[in-house]
Formats: C-alpha cells, sequence, structure tokens
C-alpha cells in the first residue's frame, strides 16, 4: 500500500471524508422519509391548481349551450396546454372524455371517491383513488373540484355551504346570471406511481448541497488532520535525531492536549537520555582514568622485576607496590560490580533487629590504624543498646563507607563525631567531619559517581564510597542526605522501624 495511503494524515481526511457522506446519507435519507407525504401533496397541489379556472369555464361553457363533443373538445384542448391528463365526468359521474386517448371513457367513477382536505391554496379539492384493473390506468388519483364550487373563489350566495339553493335561484358566475351549477364535472388524472415519486424532486437540491458540503469537508479534514498530525511529523525527526545521539532536542507544539503532553513528555524524556549519556561517558573516562593508574604501577614495575632492571634489594618493595596496586584495582573494580548490583534491584534486603552501637564500634575498631595514621579523632555518642530494624551487612558497609570518607577528608588534628537520635519510629545516625573547604553547592553532587570534589581532594577516594553508601541506605527504605552545620558536613543516616 502507497505510503501516502497509510499516513495518518491521510486516514484522517478519508476517516472525514466518509463519516461527511455518511452523515448526508442518513440524513438525506432522513429528511426524505419525513418530507415525503409533504412532497406527494405539493404534487397534488401543484396539478389542482388549474381546477378553478378549468371548472369556471366549463360551467361558463356549458350554461352557454356547448354541446357535449364541444365540452370534450375544450378539455383535450386545455390539457395540451396544461400538460396534465383532464377527463370530463357527467352528472351520473361517467366519464364521456379522457385527454389520454379515451382510455377511460365510458367509466363510471362516482362509487369509489376518497375525500380528504390537504393543506395548500386550493384546500377543500376532493382526492379520490381508483383501480381500473390491468394497464397504464390501473391506479389513479383523480382531482377534483371542491364540493359546490361554482367557478369563483367564495361559496355559492344562497347556500352554507356554497351549494345552490333548493329553489334553483340564479347564482352569478363571473358576470354571467346563472340559474344553477352544470352537470359536466372536469378532473385532474394523476397516477399514483408519479406521485408517490414526488420525493425524488427533493434530491437535486440534496445533491447540491452535498456537492457544497463534501468539499468543505475535505477542507476541514485536512486542516484538522495537519493540526493533529504536525506535531506528530516533529516528534518523529526529533526521535530520529534521538536516534543519531543529538539529544538536544526541542519540539515546540504550543498545545495543552493530549499531543502536547507528549511532545513534553519527549522533550523531558531527551533531556534525561542526553543526561543519562553524558553520565555513562564521564563513567567511563571516570573508571578508565581511575583503573589506569594502578594498571600503569603494576604494568611498570612488574615490567622492571621481569627484566631484572630493579636492584636486589628494591624487589620486595616492588612486590609490595605491585600487590596494593592490585588489591586497589581490585577494591575499585568490587566498588562498581557492587554498585552495578545495587541499581539493577537484584540486591537482597535481609531485615533484622540490629545493636547499632555494637555495629559502629567494629566500623571503628577497623578504621584505627587508618585514623591514627591520618592523625583524626573519632569519637562515638551512640547510647547502648540502640537497636535498629535493618540489613546488618548492608549498615555496616553504608557505615563504614561513610566513616572512610570522613577520615578521607578531614584534616590532620581534626575530629570526627558518631552520634544517633532516635526519633517515633525511625533512627537518625549521623556522622560529622570539618569540611572547610566544601561549599553547601556542592553537597547534592557527593552522591554522584566518582565525584571529588575540588583538586585538593580529587586525588583521595575511588569517588563510589558515597554512592554506594546511598543507595544501600535507599534500598532499606531509609535516607541519605549532607548538611552543613558551621565547618562541618554531617551525614545523615534515617532509618524507619526503630526498635525499643
Amino acid at each position: 500500500m502507497p505510503a501516502a495511503i497509510t499516513s495518518i494524515q491521510s486516514r484522517l481526511i478519508a476517516a472525514f471524508f466518509g463519516l461527511t457522506l455518511v452523515a448526508l446519507v442518513v440524513a438525506g435519507t432522513i429528511f426524505v422519509w419525513l418530507q415525503r407525504n409533504d412532497e406527494e401533496q405539493a404534487a397534488l397541489n401543484r396539478r389542482a391548481q388549474v381546477l378553478p379556472a378549468l371548472y369556471a369555464q366549463t360551467v361558463s361553457l356549458e350554461l352557454g349551450g356547448a354541446s357535449e363533443d364541444q365540452l370534450a373538445e375544450f378539455i383535450r384542448t386545455a390539457a395540451k396546454e396544461q400538460d396534465l391528463r383532464l377527463i370530463l365526468v357527467n352528472g351520473q359521474g361517467e366519464v364521456v372524455e379522457d385527454s389520454d386517448g379515451g382510455g377511460l371513457k365510458g367509466v363510471n367513477v362516482s362509487g369509489d371517491e376518497d375525500y380528504r382536505t390537504p393543506p395548500g391554496r386550493w384546500s377543500g379539492h376532493r382526492y379520490s383513488k381508483h383501480s381500473f384493473g390491468d394497464g397504464p390506468d390501473e391506479d389513479l388519483i383523480l382531482i377534483g373540484p371542491p364540493p359546490g364550487f361554482a367557478g369563483f373563489d367564495k361559496p355559492i350566495p344562497g347556500s352554507d355551504d356554497g351549494r345552490p339553493t333548493a329553489d334553483g335561484t340564479d347564482t352569478q358566475v363571473g358576470a354571467i346570471e346563472t340559474p344553477a351549477l352544470a352537470s359536466y364535472t372536469p378532473y385532474v388524472a394523476v397516477e399514483q406511481s408519479t406521485i408517490a415519486r414526488a420525493w425524488l424532486g427533493l434530491l437535486p437540491g440534496m445533491a447540491a448541497a452535498g456537492a457544497i458540503a463534501l468539499p468543505a469537508a475535505i477542507l476541514l479534514a485536512v486542516l484538522i488532520a495537519r493540526y493533529i498530525t504536525r506535531p506528530i511529523h516533529q516528534l518523529t525527526l526529533a526521535s530520529q535525531r534521538l536516534a543519531e545521539g543529538d539529544f538536544n532536542v526541542d519540539v515546540s507544539v504550543g498545545r495543552r492536549d493530549e499531543v502536547g503532553t507528549l511532545a513534553t513528555t519527549f522533550v523531558s524524556m531527551a533531556a534525561r537520555l542526553g543526561e543519562a549519556h553524558s553520565q555513562m561517558r564521564n563513567l567511563i573516562a571516570d573508571v578508565s582514568h581511575d583503573l589506569k593508574t594502578p594498571l600503569t604501577s603494576i604494568l611498570g614495575f612488574s615490567r622492571a622485576l621481569r627484566d631484572e632492571a630493579a636492584p636486589e634489594k628494591d624487589r620486595a618493595r616492588i612486590g609490595g607496590i605491585i600487590y596494593e596496586e592490585a588489591e586497589r584495582l581490585s577494591d575499585r573494580l568490587n566498588d562498581l560490580l557492587y554498585l552495578s548490583e545495587l541499581q539493577s534491584g537484584r540486591a537482597l534486603v535481609e531485615l533484622a533487629d540490629i545493636d547499632l552501637d555494637r555495629l559502629v564500634a567494629g566500623v571503628l575498631g577497623r578504621l584505627t590504624a587508618t585514623a591514627v595514621e591520618r592523625g583524626v579523632t573519632v569519637e562515638s555518642a551512640i547510647p547502648a543498646d540502640t537497636v535498629v530494624r535493618a540489613d546488618g551487612a548492608k549498615l555496616e558497609r553504608a557505615v563504614e563507607n561513610l566513616l572512610d570518607n570522613a577520615l578521607r577528608y578531614t584534616p590532620r588534628g581534626g575530629r570526627v563525631l558518631v552520634t544517633s537520635h532516635a526519633g517515633k519510629g525511625s533512627l537518625t545516625l549521623e556522622i560529622a567531619n570539618p569540611a572547610p573547604t566544601l561549599d553547601e553547592e556542592e553537597l547534592p553532587s557527593l552522591f554522584e559517581r566518582f565525584y571529588r570534589g575540588d583538586g585538593s581532594r580529587s586525588s583521595n577516594g575511588s569517588g563510589l564510597g558515597l554512592p554506594i553508601a546511598k543507595d544501600l541506605i535507599t534500598l532499606q527504605g531509609g535516607t541519605l542526605t549532607a548538611t552543613k552545620r558551621g565547618d562541618d558536613v554531617v551525614m545523615k543516616i534515617a532509618l524507619p522501624g526503630t526498635v525499643d
């Protein structure tokens, strides 16, 4: 199928056109059905309009002494002039003349009349349906003048219903004095099928209306379809740019409907993808840089040992350096794998009642040598028997990462203080250390991977300890935040489910 037909815009246009066409057909059908009887009645009334003058002339001719043959000739002439089928009926109801080849001549039509009074200018005309067997004259409607009509537009004087007076006094037809009504009456004969097809007269008007409505509908459909599909086209172009690696896309549709919401969401998604892509590139660069240094040392010193370029007395020291760098490299890789496991959602949490004072004391015991080496004092002011509901191993690693980070960046002679505060259904663990060079605006960046801050601190650590600690606490339903308190930076762990 051609692309022009399968596009949303072309389908919308086709749908609007089809709906408009169906609506016109349905509306036209209903309109014709409702107007059918009115059209039939209007067709009868149009043919009945000739009867007043025709009947007046028939009366005038008869009262003037015209014979039956002369009246028949008059009916044939009038039928040709009016393009109608006329019949002449005598006083006994017998047809004495039929302008349509004399087909009804001699037939009596007086016994099967169906009087109706339809609306219209000549209300009161006699409409009678007749069946005359097989042939073209099978079903006819005969239209006669109103009862008592004497050839003028008002009832005959002397009678309430417009009929002649009982004593036969003269009445006036035009300017002629007549003793009584004539005995011959003209009728208009119409085939019932002709009247039944009167609704066909509505079709030209309906066709004209459709000829105007359909192009207007197509134009409106094109405008609406373009209005709907234009932002979709913009989104398509933007997605192509996004697929090519260009995340700086802007789809400005200026609309507040569903399409506008989609465009706004798409732009937001592109921005986040751009940030994620940028973070991934930075992560790769940081990982490469972080792994390159120990690998370079390992390669250099191992080459010296292999080539026996190092003196015998330095070989033990070189072996120690290689071991330390390999251990450092292993720690970095382990941190990356652990961080990946946490962020992928594969890490399991096993909650239990944990003695917080004992957990912190164990961590401080492992870090005592580091604290002494760096000239930093570590104090714990956690009340005894403080119990918290947590995953012991993950909480211990998070606390160890926070304390290790505090020891790395605390100036020599400084102090690291560990405290806890129990609240209603929660517990807060705080680790505070001096950090005079750390700005408050820098605090949110501390939990980004490989962030090391300013140049004075950039050579310390891997930049993964705090992100891992944050993920570990978040995994247990808690929060980890950083605040400034004077020159101190305070890391706050808030955990729910404190046990008294």
